[in-house]
């Protein structure tokens, strides 16, 4: 829970839900940041590889973001999950961008 709570010195409550009520504004935004990464990576590949292997690591994304990150964002944990977390994200992004500089894109969903 990401709210103060009643005997928080300001005296702010946003109630339950307020940690994760934006989920899903989130969820739109990295959908819609995959899918411009992802056609704009179709669209400028020269050769099979450097077209397959940007788009295989950016679509890995979204299950190691369904699987790993979204957990650890409701939780509200901190420790060693989120550095492996991070550091798959990172490589991840790293293999889009090594085989298509235009996988840069990614970065408004990696890092909004």
């Amino acid at each position: 829970n990401h709210s103060p709570g009643e005997g928080s010195p300001t005296g702010a409550y946003y109630g339950p839900e307020s940690g994760t009520r934006w989920f899903g504004l989130w969820d739109g935004f990295f959908a819609v940041s995959y899918l411009v990464t992802a056609i704009l990576l179709f669209l400028s590949s020269d050769s099979q590889v450097n077209g397959s292997v940007p788009i295989a690591a950016l679509t890995l994304m979204v299950p190691w973001y369904a699987a790993v990150g979204r957990s650890l964002m409701i939780e509200d944990v901190h420790g060693p999950r989120n550095l492996v977390f991070a550091a798959g994200l990172v490589t991840l992004f790293c293999v889009t961008t090594a085989f298509n500089l235009i996988g840069a894109f990614a970065l408004f969903a990696v890092i909004p």
